[in-house]
């Protein structure tokens, strides 16, 4: 696998960015929040020819449908109230480079059609002027809902859709890149380290193979996110060269921002799923009761709490736990 801004590109995305960058065709990014979807449309804008053009990044949630005009063509010095300076649009402004449009499933269908007759003429007329503005666009949108469905529920053009769908590409959420996680970790934790921890005096602390046990047992509803802010609340709890089980779980048991930090399926059945609270002192209790209705088996406490039976042991380690 290459690499590239800390991250990891698995084969296929990887295949999948060498057509992209190579063709002017829109594109279409699919995934679940934080899994890095504008991190990829990066990528694909430094390795297409455009790279030294401007990279405009615009999130469809703050348009307005009153403003979209604006935000979408620019405008000229008093073209209306408050106009005191001339702006170009955002089409304007990422001519010649990339515009990657976040969250498509934001954007208003009445936008949407102003945005086809871009598509349509590749030209722009600022407000408060008739002079058209070619326009040469490399546009990268981003989606965090199944496009097909949205169209189906009249929240995406069809017209649109068709537009932008030839070169599709879905990110898998971080629960689906088990063999990844490892090698995502450590290089999430180097790049948070020579971004905001780095010190001469001191070498990147490395993450135990009994810590990367723990962080296989979660479920990571926010993906790439949560797994980032996990490793910076351990590298600001870390004074050693190693972060340990023992770190790591300190701050799971804190709850992750987006939510439970409920454990992915262990290929065990449906297991009774307990919620891991805030404290160290619940999952404590969790382990504890578990061990008891099972008698001290292991294993069948592991499955109940919906973990592994090695993130369970260490997790008994952890919390100095004995049979």
């Amino acid at each position: 696998m290459k690499t590239l801004g800390g991250y990891l590109l698995t084969p296929r995305t990887e295949r999948f960015v060498t057509r992209a960058a190579a063709s002017r065709l829109p594109k279409l990014l699919e995934g679940e929040s934080g899994t890095g979807k504008t991190l990829l449309a990066r990528i694909i804008h430094d390795r297409s020819p455009r790279r030294r053009g401007p990279l405009v990044i615009q999130g469809c949630g703050s348009f307005n449908e009153s403003l979209a005009e604006d935000t979408l063509y620019g405008h000229e010095r008093g073209a209306f109230t408050g106009a005191h300076v001339a702006k170009p649009g955002i089409f304007e402004a990422a001519s010649g480079g990339t515009l990657v449009l976040n969250d498509l499933d934001a954007l208003p269908t009445a936008v949407q059609a102003k945005m086809l007759d871009i598509f349509d003429t590749e030209q722009v007329v600022r407000l408060g002027s008739s002079r058209p503005i070619p326009v040469d666009v490399h546009i990268i949108f981003t989606i965090n809902k199944d496009p097909v469905q949205m169209v189906r529920d009249g929240g995406l053009r069809e017209d649109l859709f068709y537009r932008i769908a030839a070169l599709r590409h879905k990110l898998p959420p971080l629960s689906q890149r088990r063999r990844d996680l490892p090698r995502l970790a450590r290089m999430t934790l180097q790049d948070l380290w020579e971004r905001s921890f780095s010190d001469e005096s001191r070498e990147p602390p490395r993450l135990s193979e009994d810590a990367l046990a723990l962080f296989l047992d979660q479920a990571w509803p926010g993906n790439l996110r949560d797994l980032r802010w996990v490793l910076a609340r351990c590298l600001l709890n870390s004074c050693g060269a190693t972060i340990g089980a023992r770190e790591v779980g300190r701050v799971l048991s804190e709850g992750l921002p987006l939510g439970d930090i409920g454990s992915s399926d262990t290929g065990q059945g449906k297991a009774t799923r307990y919620r891991r609270n805030g404290t160290l002192e619940d999952e404590r209790r969790m382990l504890m009761e578990a061990l008891k209705k099972t008698e001290d088996n292991m294993t069948r406490a592991a499955q109940l709490c919906g973990m592994s039976r090695t993130s369970f042991w260490m997790k008994m380690h952890m919390h100095n736990i004995r049979r």
